[in-house]
């Protein structure tokens, strides 16, 4: 009210005519004329005006800042709220790393296990490889020496075989030499076949006295076997 007053004093007074003769001070301000003292007023009242207005638009807009302001306090509440709910979701998290770094560091363990495991079965491995290798070694070994032992075997039941086979036309050639009935000394020869083998044979008897007679047998045969038979008989 009193700022009303004075302004509107200040008007009156501005609107007067100012004659060219005043010289006046106003505190420590000395002004020519009445002149000068209102152009002094005339530019106070355009900042008063200006003022007043500034007021004015400030009054209207302290309803928006108020508005903002209570808006800004909703987000700063939602911003703390969320800030609380990072730190809470941040204490988890760091909760959550440090359960993950034990895990990682027991899995890094287990690996380590499992790696020293592993390299114990390669070594059982390869040391079983190398016995099944040297069991190989000594199996084809055992099968050649086995292999050689019956080529010796065949070959000696083979040869053994031609040895039976002559021996056999030996003794047939030996029984097929006829004799003399009646004579004192009867000589024969005779041969034989069995089996892929011959023989040749000689035979002799004797009559060595009425109740008693003897007989030799010489053969050889297709092996180069010499053989041999004798024998003596009595009779009464």
């Amino acid at each position: 009210m009193k700022n009303r007053i004075f302004i509107t004093s200040l008007l009156a007074f501005i609107n007067l005519p100012a004659p060219s003769y005043a010289s006046f001070c106003i505190a420590d301000t000395c002004f020519e004329d009445l002149a000068d003292l209102k152009k002094q007023f005339i530019a106070l009242q355009k900042t008063i005006i200006k003022t007043h207005s500034d007021v004015l638009n400030h009054n209207e807009q302290l309803p928006v800042i108020k508005k903002d302001i209570k808006g800004n306090k909703e987000d700063i509440n939602k911003n703390s709220s969320d800030i609380k709910s990072i730190k809470d979701d941040t204490f988890k998290n760091k909760a959550t790393n440090e359960q993950n770094k034990k895990e990682i560091l027991n899995n890094k363990k287990g690996v380590l296990n499992n790696k020293v495991k592993i390299e114990e079965v390669h070594r059982e491995t390869q040391n079983n490889s190398n016995s099944f290798n040297q069991l190989t070694g000594e199996i084809d070994e055992f099968r050649q020496l086995t292999n050689n032992r019956f080529q010796k075997i065949d070959k000696t039941v083979a040869k053994n075989h031609k040895k039976a086979m002559a021996g056999i036309s030996a003794a047939m050639a030996m029984n097929a030499i006829p004799f003399v009935n009646g004579k004192d000394v009867s000589v024969g020869v005779g041969s034989g076949s069995y089996g892929g083998q011959g023989s040749l044979a000689i035979g002799s008897q004797f009559q060595m006295t009425e109740i008693m007679r003897s007989s030799t047998y010489l053969s050889y045969d297709s092996n180069r076997n010499l053989g041999i038979a004798a024998g003596i008989s009595i009779g009464w």
